[in-house]
C-alpha cells in the first residue's frame, strides 16, 4: 500500500512511513532499505510524530483514519530506531481521522506532551507517560 505520512528519527538515520494498509515501516535512510515493519493499526495510518528523548531514544507516535493513537519505542537495551516495542494504544478522542500529531516538552514539564489534530475540527493533547489525559489544546 501507499503511505499517508512520513517522519525523520531524531538521529535522521531513518525514516518512517505509515501506509494505507495500517503499517509503520522502518527505512534506513542510508540504503533505503525497510528495516521493520509494526503491524500497527486496523486502519490507514495517518500521522506519524517521533520525540529524541534525553536517554536518546526515537519514541514514535502514530495515529488512524479510526482516530486512535500508538506509541512505540525501542527497547531499554536498544537505543536505535531497528526495533520498536509497543507501549499503549487508545482513542485519540477524535470523531474520525487524526491528521496531525506533535510531541512538544513545554519548560517545567518533565515528559512531552503528545498532541493531535482530527478531521472533525477537534484537538488534543495528552502526557506521554505516564499516562495521563488532558483537556482540548491547540494544534
Amino acid at each position: 500500500g501507499g503511505a499517508l505520512s512520513l517522519a525523520v528519527s531524531g538521529c535522521q538515520r531513518y525514516v518512517l512511513s505509515g501506509g494505507v494498509d495500517g503499517r509503520i515501516s522502518i527505512w534506513s535512510a542510508l540504503n533505503r532499505r525497510a528495516v521493520q515493519r509494526l503491524e500497527a493499526h486496523t486502519g490507514a495510518v495517518t500521522a506519524l510524530a517521533v520525540y529524541f528523548d534525553e536517554n536518546r531514544r526515537s519514541n514514535v507516535a502514530s495515529a488512524d483514519d479510526k482516530g486512535e493513537i500508538g506509541v512505540w519505542q525501542p527497547p531499554e537495551e536498544d537505543s536505535t530506531l531497528c526495533v520498536l516495542e509497543f507501549v499503549w494504544k487508545r482513542a485519540g478522542g477524535h470523531q474520525g481521522a487524526i491528521l496531525c500529531l506533535s510531541f512538544v516538552r513545554q519548560p517545567g514539564q518533565l515528559v512531552p506532551h503528545l498532541w493531535s489534530g482530527g478531521a472533525d475540527g477537534s484537538r488534543g493533547d495528552r502526557a506521554v507517560l505516564p499516562i495521563q489525559e488532558f483537556g482540548p489544546a491547540v494544534c
